[in-house]
C-alpha cells in the first residue's frame, strides 16, 4: 500500500494465509485501532513512519521475527504484542505515551 498516508478509522489486516509481506511506507497516523493478526505466513512488516494510533495497537499471531516501529510515539489505548513464536527483536524507540495497558507476552 505505497501511498496510504493516514486512516481516519481503523487499519485491520487479519487471517490472510498467503500474505508474507506488508509494506505501508508512508502511513503516519491511524485514528482508530491498528491491528495485524492471525496472518500465519507474514514474516515481513514495514510501517516505518507510523507516529500515532488513536485506538489500540495489536500485533498478534503472525510469523514475524522482527517488529520495528521507529517513529511510533503515541498509542491512545492499549498496546498488545503476542504469540509470535519466531520474534527475536522488538523496537519502538520513540514510544512515549500509551493510554491503556502495555502487554507483550508469549513471543519467542
Amino acid at each position: 500500500v505505497p501511498v496510504l498516508a493516514s486512516v481516519g478509522g481503523y487499519f485491520h489486516i487479519q487471517s490472510n494465509t498467503a500474505l508474507t509481506s506488508l509494506s505501508v511506507p508512508v502511513l503516519a497516523a491511524v485514528g482508530g485501532f491498528f491491528a495485524i493478526y492471525d496472518n500465519a505466513a507474514l514474516t515481513n512488516l514495514r510501517v516505518p513512519v507510523l507516529a500515532s494510533v488513536g485506538g489500540y495497537f495489536d500485533i498478534t499471531s503472525n510469523a514475524l521475527t522482527i517488529l520495528s516501529f521507529p517513529g511510533l510515539a503515541s498509542v491512545g489505548e492499549d498496546v498488545f504484542i503476542a504469540s509470535h513464536v519466531n520474534l527475536t527483536s522488538l523496537s519502538a524507540p520513540m514510544l512515549a505515551s500509551v493510554g491503556g495497558f502495555f502487554d507483550i507476552h508469549s513471543n519467542a
